[in-house]
């Protein structure tokens, strides 16, 4: 097993994990350095991992296709506050790992490319990451735990997948792999990316609407009728704006 690592979530995770347990603003370096190794080694451990790890970077500071089409795409991140050591974290990967850096798509597009060429393969990949978005790509999936997120797999997703409505303490919500997933963003959305979806369609709205789902054409057909009924005459171009932001290539270049 080959784990993919998604290095866009260990820069932000393990560099804010730092501040909080040393307790410091500004946590030494050494410090901050265990525990991204700890993390990684940890990660190979619970997938059971045969080769070494490759990790995926978005490049900085460059645009990719998804701002190009939509200039509010992930507008709020410019004012997150990045931890003290991000840059240091971002560099050590690089130098320390097998790390592909890329630009024009984001590290998420990276992984599933990978992955997705080389289903069936021997060894096969492991997209390990706790981006809920890469869960609509088939093949194996793991996400470690952190703080009240519990850890999901090893899993293998294949397609049209499932969706499936927990309820929490206080709310419900929609977890799902595949297609299936894939379309229940094109609903929601995703805030978090500045994504509008159709607003006010939420994880049980969007649940109602595409449960008992008989393949990919009824799920999209159900997602349009939903387009239309919000969106009117725009319903198409907004439908496939929506559906470039929230795909997650399957096939393309690394580079």
């Amino acid at each position: 097993m080959k784990p993919l690592i998604d290095g866009d979530i260990l820069a932000y995770e393990i560099g804010h994990a730092a501040v909080v347990g040393y307790q410091s603003e500004y946590p030494p370096w050494s410090y901050v350095a265990d525990l991204l190794n700890a993390r990684i080694e940890q990660i190979c451990f619970y997938v059971k991992a045969t080769e070494k790890p490759a990790i995926y970077l978005t490049a900085s500071g460059v645009e990719t296709f998804r701002h190009k089409l939509y200039p509010d795409y992930k507008k709020k991140r410019k004012y997150v506050l990045k931890p003290f050591h991000y840059l240091n974290i971002r560099t050590h990967l690089k130098g320390a790992y097998d790390t592909i850096e890329v630009s024009g798509i984001e590290a998420d597009d990276a992984l599933a490319i990978e992955q997705y060429k080389n289903l069936g393969q021997d060894p096969p990949t492991i997209i390990c990451t706790r981006d809920k978005d890469l869960r609509m790509i088939p093949g194996w999936h793991y996400s470690w735990e952190l703080g009240n997120q519990p850890s999901w797999g090893p899993i293998y997703v294949v397609d049209p997948g499932y969706l499936n409505l927990e309820q929490k303490k206080s709310y419900k919500s929609l977890n799902g792999t595949g297609l299936a997933w894939f379309y229940a963003q094109m609903l929601m959305g995703d805030k978090v990316d500045d994504i509008p979806g159709i607003p006010k369609c939420g994880p049980v709205k969007t649940y109602n609407i595409l449960k008992d789902f008989y393949d990919e054409e009824d799920l999209k057909d159900r997602v349009m009728e939903q387009y239309h009924c919000y969106y009117g005459a725009d319903a198409e171009i907004q439908y496939e704006l929506t559906a470039q932001l929230v795909w997650v290539i399957r096939e393309g270049s690394n580079e």
